[in-house]
């Protein structure tokens, strides 16, 4: 994302993302369920902020599989946490937040049935990028290009204008009010400027 002059007291901020991938295995390769910290193979997605997905594998006889931590920082540099509850063997359980940074992943509450579970934590293909931290208007969305995928304009009370795949070209006059912050969440490599205040 790269910032544009300020011009007229409205801000611009142009998002140009590369098609973002989902990598299962990003976090925690394929290693035992546990009580404690997981070791991380990275702290932070290939770009932007984007959700916790875990995929618990059965093996032998189910265990008790608990839940799992995940404290981190989102896209606006705030620390924030959430707890998966692990699911059924194959069950790909996903974060409601959208993690920019993970500081930690710790399972609780797991008891072994003997032989232990496997379980995979990594990232899914959304990718949220801050716009702006506060309350404010979004006055207008600039498509560059047609749209790829569909892109999301969320606030702190979800979704506020989700822009359709095929979307075209052109420049369109919005003035929407969001509450505590601007966040775009792209599903594929689109460009997008948005003016805001």
């Amino acid at each position: 994302m790269s910032a544009i002059p300020n011009r007229g007291g409205f801000r611009s901020a142009r998002i140009a993302l590369g098609a973002p991938a989902a990598v299962a295995n990003g976090y925690v390769v394929s290693v035992n369920m546990l009580v404690g910290a997981y070791t991380l193979a990275a702290t932070q997605p290939t770009f932007g902020a984007r959700h916790v997905t875990l995929v618990r594998t059965v093996v032998v006889e189910a265990d008790t599989p608990g839940t799992v931590v995940v404290l981190g920082v989102d896209a606006y540099g705030k620390i924030i946490s959430e707890t998966l509850v692990v699911g059924a063997t194959g069950v790909t359980v996903t974060s409601v937040l959208y993690f920019a940074t993970i500081t930690s992943l710790n399972g609780v509450g797991w008891v072994s049935g003997g032989t232990p579970d496997t379980i995979v934590i990594g990232w899914d293909a959304l990718n949220a990028v801050a716009v702006k931290s506060g309350s404010g208007i979004l006055h207008a969305i600039l498509a560059e290009v047609a749209l790829t995928g569909i892109v999301t304009f969320n606030d702190t009370t979800g979704a506020k204008m989700i822009l359709p795949a095929a979307f075209p070209i052109g420049l369109y006059p919005l003035d929407i009010g969001f509450a505590g912050k601007i966040e775009v969440v792209t599903a594929a490599a689109d460009r997008v400027i948005a003016i805001y205040d």
